[in-house]
């Protein structure tokens, strides 16, 4: 396997086949190593890293991997750009998950507001986050 790409791409292959912890060791030791030096790639290596922890149910370093995806991301995309609607999205469930209401909530309602300006409205997923939302302040009171 050559060039940075090709990594990523296997650490895919293994999530897909269920092995999270070789998926886990490969992004790890990639960025252990700074072989991964394109922004766009570290965002993806963060993002891929805050999902494994997730599907293993490791809330704390899940979030841990997903924020600075979504601090980068932010960076360098547009507030409305609806690739940020995945990490806005999965940051509010993780904090949602962890109690942290307040938090869960603002990235919740920053995905709405993305999913409101998509170029295609995706009604379902609009119904879905207003679900969330609902249940986080029903949780509040």
């Amino acid at each position: 396997i050559e060039g940075q790409t090709s990594w990523l791409q296997l650490g895919l292959y293994f999530i897909q086949i269920n092995q999270l912890d070789k998926a886990e060791e490969l992004y790890k030791t990639l960025l252990e190593s700074n072989l991964i030096n394109n922004s766009e790639q570290l965002t993806i290596l963060n993002e891929q890293l805050g999902f494994i922890y997730n599907k293993k149910n490791n809330l704390i370093d899940s979030l841990l991997y997903f924020k600075p995806s979504l601090k980068n991301s932010s960076i360098n995309l547009s507030q409305n750009d609806s690739s940020l609607y995945s990490k806005y999205f999965n940051n509010g469930i993780l904090l949602h998950r962890q109690n942290n209401l307040n938090e869960a909530i603002k990235n919740l309602k920053c995905a709405l507001h993305i999913a409101l300006h998509a170029s295609k409205i995706d009604y379902l997923q609009i119904a879905s986050l207003y679900y969330h939302i609902a249940e986080i302040y029903n949780e509040k009171e």
